[in-house]
């Protein structure tokens, strides 16, 4: 049977793509096409593959197979979904299912303002096969209140603000998210049936209650991709990160339990210089009303309440709402342990866990072991795989969860019988701001192959033992300590293998060190207990060979990087804006993805993406041709991180159109205008006062600032 692939998979040695076609047989077509991995590449096909479909599973499909698969996946950056939630079941299960079918890239937030028993069985149901995070509150707070938990809770740089009553559609965030590309765009709307404003296709409103879903679906492909600058509403409210730190949260105090809220959010996005817009593209059903039906509240009564409230509010200059509303507090360390069968493993994996550690939060990340019922006599929470996809997916569906500072990730046949070990780590980790990682047992350099170093573990029958804590370049995978900013594993490593180097690369890059800690620890592997390898599920024919090609993807990817040893790492370099033509030993930055093309590539927009690297952590930064496109009100910021980021002595080199030629005012991207007076503001040295009035917190000395004709002024700044 032949089948297009929805994801990216290993079989039978190869690397899979998305959207390639495979034929294989119907056995495992079944298999794929119920878990979501590939659909039918004959439309004749589709009918008949219905019948082997099962539930939501956590790859996020209904596996209802049509032609919306994630081949015309628009890619964007992660995006916090908050969705407050009052009663109105039915609703909620479509909201969820269409979240899930037609959603990639999210941190799911769901906010419950005390519903009733059917909605906590089902939110509780839900978490078992989708992780999110949940906060339940003793009363109904209303939706300002909710969503304003939502923002404490949220991780992203995006937040989505949804209701609890709306259908979403194929690709309805990436079409959103691509309205950040717009002037000072800071909040967004999209399209829908039932909504105040020009957001409102008027001629679906009557008939909203009985549309089916193929019906919506068609509705969102028939619309052009377009935007306008109104007043958006807030049933579907996609806000930058960014304006919520300028202006604060939703004054819930005001307008109680809704109306009105968002309306005062856009005024003072406007303030302080965003602006709002209607993306025409993207549509999302709204049926309206719902959690105010069950909630018994008068919605026009409300607005009359309300809308005096509002005009009140017009006339206050002060536009920062403070977000003191009351999240439950987090307080337990995220515990991740992938299982795959070995149950007498497991078992005395938890038993050491739980006997020698507290206020631990346990994530069980199974991939299709035949018995699961011990569990029940441990608190953990269970995430279900119907097959096993590998440890690496495993540990990033637990990292989707997992929203305490620090996450301990471990396999589930290691026992450690150190009492307090986990806080003991931790405790390091917050007296040295610049450890990363720690781990049961590491390498001191890494050359040209894995395992190539000096070990030291704490690992039974190893010599080299640590004591306390001791620096090293890469961790083992069998159990990691991770500060938890963000970070995920790279999934191109497919089941397993080379995913712990990887990682640990990451950090590395981000400027963190490595340690192993000292403890009393067994790997049962190594006590001569099979291992998962051994296991028919875990489907790779030849262990050895899928090692070395994991060892090729890694070597490949840091290639730039190595040899590394401690105390001698090498020096980390950006090459910003630079497209297909990054330098040779940068790390190339830009907005579109070139990684097919560069391991060493990472795709988003700069600012976000310089704010995840350390202080201190990057030797030089080269920007050729790009800062121009930085807009004048974010240059101060731009050059603040560059110098937060810079090591002393650490060197900016820029290429830039001049004012004095017309290479700056012929391109109509250039947004910012540089000349040879521009960089002095970035030099304390000139006028500290004025400086540090205007925000700047940069002492760059400038080693050189020439014009050396109409295109391009050559300036290089180095940290002081």
């Amino acid at each position: 049977m032949k089948l297009i692939l929805n994801i990216k998979t290993f079989y039978d040695g190869k690397t899979l793509n998305v959207g390639d076609e495979i034929e294989v047989n119907e056995k495992i077509a079944k298999r794929w096409i119920n878990n979501g991995i590939a659909h039918p590449a004959d439309d004749n096909f589709k009918h008949e593959a219905k019948k082997y479909t099962e539930p939501l599973n956590w790859w996020g499909f209904n596996n209802l197979f049509d032609h919306h698969s994630l081949k015309d996946y628009i890619r964007h950056d992660r995006v916090s979904i908050v969705i407050p939630v009052y009663n109105a079941l039915d609703y909620l299960k479509k909201c969820i299912d269409s979240l899930v079918k037609f959603t990639q890239n999210y941190e799911l937030i769901i906010i419950d303002n005390n519903s009733d028993e059917k909605i906590k069985q089902y939110l509780n149901e839900l978490k078992v096969t989708l992780g999110f995070k949940l906060q339940t509150n003793k009363e109904n707070k209303g939706f300002s209140y909710a969503c304003n938990q939502g923002i404490k809770l949220s991780g992203c740089n995006y937040i989505c603000f949804l209701n609890s009553d709306t259908v979403l559609t194929p690709n309805w965030l990436g079409k959103m998210m691509r309205g950040f590309k717009l002037e000072n765009a800071g909040i967004l709307g999209a399209s829908t049936c039932y909504i105040a404003g020009k957001q409102c296709l008027t001629g679906l409103r009557d008939k909203r209650f009985n549309m089916s879903l193929e019906e919506i679906i068609d509705v969102s492909l028939d619309l052009k991709e377009d935007y306008e600058e109104t007043e958006v509403y807030g049933f579907c409210y996609l806000v930058k990160k960014e304006v919520i730190d300028k202006i604060g949260a939703f004054d819930y105090k005001t307008f109680g339990l809704g109306c009105g809220e968002e309306n005062d959010f856009n005024r003072r996005a406007r303030i302080a210089g965003f602006k709002t817009y209607w993306v025409k593209g993207a549509y999302v059903h709204h049926y309206g009303n719902m959690t105010f039906n069950e909630a018994k509240i008068d919605l026009n009564r409300q607005l009359k309440k309300n809308y005096p409230k509002l005009k009140a509010n017009e006339k206050n200059e002060t536009f920062f709402v403070e977000n003191d509303t009351i999240i439950d507090e987090v307080k337990k360390t995220d515990v991740i342990i992938p299982v795959l069968d070995r149950k007498d493993e497991t078992i005395k994996t938890l038993d050491s866990l739980f006997e020698n550690n507290t206020d631990i939060h346990v994530i069980i990340v199974d991939n299709g072991s035949d018995d699961l019922d011990y569990l029940k006599n441990y608190n953990v929470e269970i995430i279900k795989n119907n097959i096993n996809l590998g440890i690496i997916k495993a540990i990033n569906q637990g990292l989707a969860l997992a929203n305490s500072k620090y996450v301990v990730v471990m396999h589930n046949d290691v026992v450690i019988d150190t009492p307090n070990w986990i806080g003991n780590c931790i405790s390091f980790m917050e007296a040295n701001a610049d450890v990363g990682m720690v781990g049961l047992a590491g390498w001191t350099k890494l050359n040209n192959r894995f395992y190539d170093g000096r070990i030291i573990t704490s690992i039974e029958n190893y010599k080299k033992k640590p004591k306390g804590f001791e620096e090293v370049v890469v961790l083992d995978g069998c159990c990691n300590v991770l500060r938890n900013i963000g970070l995920r594993y790279d999934d191109r490593y497919g089941l397993t293998h080379g995913y712990d180097y990887d990682i640990s690369m990451q950090y590395h890059v981000q400027g963190y060190k490595l340690y192993v800690f000292e403890a009393s620890a067994r790997h049962l592997v190594e006590d001569g207990i099979p291992q998962t390898s051994k296991n028919p599920k875990y489907i790779i024919k030849d262990d050895n060979k899928y090692r070395l090609e994991r060892e090729r993807i890694f070597f490949d990817k840091w290639k730039m990087f190595l040899p590394i040893e401690v105390g001698k790492g090498k020096a980390i370099k950006l090459d910003l804006g630079c497209g297909a033509k990054k330098k040779e030993g940068f790390i190339g930055i830009d907005r579109f993805d070139y990684s097919d093309r560069y391991d060493d590539f990472i795709c988003g927009e700069i600012p976000e993406v310089l704010s995840k690297f350390k202080d201190n952590s990057i030797s030089e930064v080269h920007a050729s041709h790009f800062i121009e496109h930085i807009p004048q009100s974010k240059v101060i910021t731009f050059m603040n991180e560059i110098y937060r980021i810079l090591k002393t002595g650490g060197t900016f080199e820029i290429f830039v159109p001049p004012t004095t030629g017309r290479g700056a005012f012929c391109d109509p991207t250039h947004v910012s205008f540089w000349n040879d007076m521009s960089f002095g503001y970035y030099d304390k040295n000139n006028d500290r006062e004025l400086s540090e009035s205007y925000g700047i917190k940069t002492d760059f000395q400038i080693i050189e600032n020439k014009q050396l004709n109409e295109m391009n002024l050559h300036v290089i700044l180095r940290k002081r």
